[in-house]
């Protein structure tokens, strides 16, 4: 459901140039900032292609389009920033389990 969702699902970056015209933007929706503004979203994928997040950005507070160098840009940010990610995430350790309580 929404957009970020659809970027999810499908594994590949979302690029919506004007939000103004997009039903499908849940967070959007009855707003009163309907000026415009972009929206973009690039999947953070594991090496085996499993999605571990996303980065979004968006232009609505000040009405800014965005380009499809923009697009190019967030996703280079996500491929240099994928392996510090994934490597700072291997090195959280996993919680302890709680412990059984007495009879």
């Amino acid at each position: 459901e929404g957009v970020s969702a659809q970027v999810i699902d499908n594994g590949s970056a979302l690029f919506l140039q004007n939000v103004a015209q997009e039903a499908s933007l849940k967070w959007f929706q009855g707003k009163p900032l309907r000026m415009g503004g972009s929206y973009v979203a690039v999947p953070i994928k594991y090496v085996d292609g499993k999605i571990y997040g996303i980065l979004s950005l968006d232009t609505v507070l000040d009405a800014r389009t965005l380009g499809p160098e923009d697009l190019e840009f967030v996703e280079e940010l996500v491929a240099k920033a994928t392996p510090v990610i994934l490597d700072a995430k291997s090195k959280v350790p996993e919680p302890e389990p709680e412990p059984e309580p007495e009879p």
